[in-house]
């Protein structure tokens, strides 16, 4: 969760003080939400990206033949999430918005890649794993203060480039471990 926050705080400050007004307004528009919404929804995209890093996919990647990539984890975590409650997305808004965050490394999970991982849940995680994604995403939710009763209810394709670039540079800024150095000291 650590590193969520990271993101999430870096993600407001992107917003706030490097994208215009204009570029704010224009984002709003293409997810459908104020601006000020628009903002909560945003830093919450960003820092979701990682959730799939809370899977057997990434934590015991040894124990898998065909590991799936955290991205694609991460995809597969929020596509049934954001669509469920207590987010209540729409479900063709909710795939797009996973697509786009789980693609935060630049290349986003084809669909054959989803129904791969899909179909490997034991890889997503079941039970226990399922409990703390859900709650690594409501504290992400809480912390960020999105409008849950109101979420994004479009996401136009140059909006998903814009959201997919601006979620990667902010995950790019706050994995600066000379930004964001280990709170644990080593050795």
């Amino acid at each position: 969760i650590c590193h969520l926050i990271d993101i999430a705080s870096v993600a407001a400050r992107l917003w706030a003080d490097c994208i215009p007004v204009s570029a704010q307004e224009w984002f709003a528009e293409q997810i459908g939400l104020d601006r000020p919404s628009t903002a909560r929804w945003t830093v919450f995209c960003a820092a979701a990206h990682d959730v799939g890093k809370a899977s057997p996919a990434f934590l015991r990647r040894e124990a898998f033949l065909r590991p799936v990539p955290h991205g694609t984890v991460s995809t597969v975590i929020l596509r049934d999430r954001l669509a469920a409650e207590p987010f209540f997305i729409d479900g063709d808004v909710a795939d797009r918005l996973a697509t786009v965050i789980g693609g935060h490394h630049g290349v986003f999970p084809s669909p054959a890649e989803i129904s791969r991982a899909s179909d490997e849940r034991k890889q997503i995680g079941r039970g226990e794993w399922q409990a703390r994604q859900a709650w690594l995403l409501g504290e992400i939710a809480r912390l960020t203060e999105v409008d849950r009763s109101s979420p994004p209810n479009r996401l136009s394709n140059a909006g998903a480039l814009w959201l997919a670039g601006f979620i990667s540079v902010a995950d790019w800024i706050g994995s600066n471990n000379a930004f964001f150095p280990y709170a644990a000291p080593h050795g």
